[in-house]
């Protein structure tokens, strides 16, 4: 009934502020432009390496802000703005991203926040990334269904991402020359990284095809 939308995950942990914040924030910017915040993820075992595996892949909000995108980890919208983009997708994951390409492609603006904070914990196990990985996965897939996109060309795309690894290698670079952990820490890292960046294009290209013929069914 509201005249702002804010969205943040069941796991985190908004700032006292927060529901303030938001309305001040959609205030100053108005009905063209969504909002996205700070999700901190905090890592309570520095020698647990899917924690730290799960803050560096995942939920770059910065990142993804400069790239005209954001998660609901921490977004914020007008009513109008919501009802404009018609809302979110029924997807299993991904609803987000899907509804950030809609709101570039009809010339919305995107605004990022650092003092908009909630806080995320790491996923703490090698099950629960698994688990993350196939609902993205699966998400990535509907996307592509939906938008009814070349879909030859997506599954070449993703067979080859999971053959070179390049956004992996590029991440265990980075951690290879600025980690402060130990050695066998970092190889445990780059053996993950590897695993998961495989994994997950691998599962987009199943979950393709497994749509693509459940359609024709």
């Amino acid at each position: 009934k509201g005249n702002v939308f804010a969205f943040t995950d069941i796991d985190c942990y908004p700032s006292m502020d927060w529901a303030l914040k938001s309305i001040e924030l959609t205030d100053i910017y108005k009905d063209k432009t969504i909002i996205s915040g700070t999700i901190k993820r905090e890592v309570k075992n520095k020698n647990n390496v899917f924690e730290y595996f799960d803050k560096t892949y995942f939920l770059d909000q910065e990142s993804k802000s400069q790239n005209q995108n954001g998660a609901t980890a921490n977004m914020v919208v007008s009513k109008q703005v919501f009802i404009a983009l018609g809302g979110f997708k029924e997807f299993t994951s991904g609803a987000d991203t899907y509804f950030c390409d809609i709101a570039v492609k009809k010339g919305f603006d995107f605004q990022y926040n650092e003092k908009l904070i909630v806080k995320h914990p790491c996923l703490e196990s090698f099950n629960a990334v698994k688990t993350k990985s196939r609902r993205i996965a699966f998400g990535i897939a509907e996307k592509h269904i939906d938008e009814k996109s070349n879909l030859l060309f997506k599954i070449v795309y993703y067979f080859l991402g999971a053959i070179l690894n390049l956004q992996q290698f590029k991440k265990i670079r980075v951690t290879f020359n600025n980690s402060p952990f130990f050695s066998t820490f970092t190889l445990r890292f780059a053996v993950i990284s590897l695993f998961f960046g495989i994994y997950i294009r691998i599962n987009i290209i199943l979950n393709i095809i497994r749509m693509i013929f459940k359609k024709r069914e």
